[in-house]
């Protein structure tokens, strides 16, 4: 049996016309360049512009709405020792019962 290469060389149905000659490739190449060149800065200048519009929307949306917000009142009269314990609790794979008090008083 053939290689792949060879079957793909065998059934070619180009292997046996002559080639383009370097007029005619350097022509086509420029053409082919030039469009892709026009086609990827048309497209290019769209989504960028499309992208720093949305861009620049949503970043005055943020700035109004922290603009809006009016800042935490800290009146002081809260202090640690009023805050109640937190208690965290979890069960291990063996059976175990683990129970973490945090004491946020600073008292011992």
């Amino acid at each position: 049996m053939k290689p792949l290469q060879e079957l793909l060389k065998d059934g070619d149905p180009l292997a046996h016309e002559p080639g383009l000659d370097q007029m005619d490739a350097r022509a086509m190449r420029r053409a082919v360049i030039a469009a892709a060149d026009a086609a990827s800065a048309d497209r290019f200048t769209w989504r960028y512009a499309a992208a720093m519009t949305v861009m620049a929307a949503v970043m005055l949306a943020v700035i109004a709405t922290v603009a809006q917000r009016e800042p935490a009142q800290v009146d002081g009269s809260q202090t640690l020792a009023e805050f109640p314990p937190v208690e965290m609790q979890f069960s291990t794979p063996g059976g175990t019962r683990v129970i973490w008090v945090f004491d946020q008083s600073g008292a011992e």
